[in-house]
């Protein structure tokens, strides 16, 4: 019979084999710029307005990162360059920042464009994009609800899940659980 020590350095070998084949399949699956181009010209200016790196999918799905200082300016070049339909946003506690992303749809090009923005978690702040999609002014205000992100500029920052007198921010990673008193 194996020892424990024995199997849980097996147990560690064969996960770490699994991470390094699943990081080769996601390296396979990656297109560059020039891959999509012919299809997606527009692929080249996206890449010339400023975004801080491209990730392109195998399923054409396109992720672009962008400095939060430059978010409306960018946001602004998408609509006018028919990403016409605001899909979602998602906050993610990333533990050191924030991450928030944007899903944005183009039905003349037929692409998902995913804008990841990095929030500092000692300055939660990011502008608001319901100036240029009407359809984000839910979506920022369940963020902000569930994470304390600011969207600077929105018509109406203010819960929309949680009651008003509540504390905290439940999708945090630092939220504390505590009994409450709900009725």
């Amino acid at each position: 019979m194996m020892s424990e020590e024995k199997k849980s350095e097996n147990k560690i070998e064969k996960a770490e084999k699994r991470k390094e084949e699943k990081k080769d399949e996601i390296e396979e699956e990656r297109l560059t710029i020039e891959d999509i181009a012919p299809a997606f010209p527009l692929i080249y200016r996206i890449a010339e307005s400023g975004v801080e790196s491209i990730y392109i999918q195998k399923c054409n799905k396109i992720w672009v990162e962008v400095k939060r200082e430059n978010l409306l300016e960018f946001c602004s070049f998408l609509k006018e360059n028919g990403f016409d339909h605001f899909s979602c946003i998602l906050g993610v506690d990333r533990g050191e920042y924030f991450e928030v992303i944007y899903h944005i749809w183009s039905y003349i090009d037929r692409r998902m464009l995913s804008v990841r923005v990095k929030v500092p978690k000692d300055d939660p702040e990011v502008d608001s994009v319901v100036s240029i999609w009407r359809a984000a002014d839910w979506h920022e205000r369940e963020t902000y609800d569930m994470f304390g992100i600011i969207f600077r500029g929105h018509p109406d920052l203010r819960r929309i899940l949680l009651p008003d007198d509540f504390e905290g921010f439940p999708l945090r990673k630092d939220f504390k659980l505590e009994e409450r008193s709900w009725l």
